[in-house]
C-alpha cells in the first residue's frame, strides 16, 4: 500500500479497516473449517476400515465353522450394522462441513470483492486529490507571478 499524499482522508477509511477485519476472520474461521474437514475425513477413513476389518473378521469366522450359531449371526450382523451406521452419520457430517465450506467461500469471495473495491475506490480518491492539489498550487503558483510582474511594473 502506497503512503496516502498528506493532507488526503480517505472517507471510508472506518469501512475499509473492518472489511479487513473481517476478511481476516473469515480466513481464520475457513482455515479451523478445512481442518474439521480433515479430521472428518480421517475419521471417515478410520470406520471405514474397521468395517472392512469386521466384515473380513466375521467371514473368516464364518468360513472357518462349519455349524451357524444364530445368535453369534444375529451379534455380528447387529455388530456390521452398527457400525456401517457410524460411517454413514460420519459422511453426513462431512458432507454437511463441506457444503459450510461452500458457503463460507462464497462469502468469504463477495467480502474479498468489496475490499477490492474499495481499494480501487481509495486510489482514485487518491489521483483525484493529487491532481486537485496540483492544480491548486499551479494556481497559487500563477498568482504569485502576477504579484511578483505587477511589483516588478510598480518599481
Amino acid at each position: 500500500m502506497k503512503r496516502e499524499p498528506r493532507g488526503f482522508h480517505f472517507t471510508l477509511e472506518p469501512l475499509r479497516t473492518k472489511c479487513d477485519w473481517d476478511l481476516q476472520r473469515m480466513n481464520l474461521e475457513l482455515a479451523q473449517l478445512n481442518g474439521r474437514i480433515d479430521e472428518q475425513n480421517e475419521l471417515i477413513r478410520q470406520r471405514r476400515a474397521d468395517l472392512a476389518a469386521s466384515v473380513s473378521e466375521f467371514t473368516e469366522e464364518r468360513n472357518k465353522t462349519q455349524v451357524i450359531y444364530a445368535d453369534r449371526q444375529r451379534l455380528a450382523h447387529e455388530y456390521l450394522a452398527r457400525q456401517a451406521k457410524q460411517l454413514q452419520v460420519a459422511e453426513k457430517i462431512l458432507a454437511d462441513l463441506e457444503m459450510e465450506r461452500e458457503i463460507a467461500v462464497a462469502i468469504l469471495h463477495r467480502q474479498k470483492k468489496l475490499a477490492d473495491e474499495l481499494e480501487e475506490n481509495r486510489a482514485e480518491e487518491i489521483k483525484d486529490y493529487a491532481k486537485m492539489k496540483a492544480q491548486t498550487e499551479n494556481a497559487e503558483a500563477d498568482d504569485a507571478w502576477l504579484r511578483a510582474m505587477k511589483w516588478r511594473t510598480m518599481q
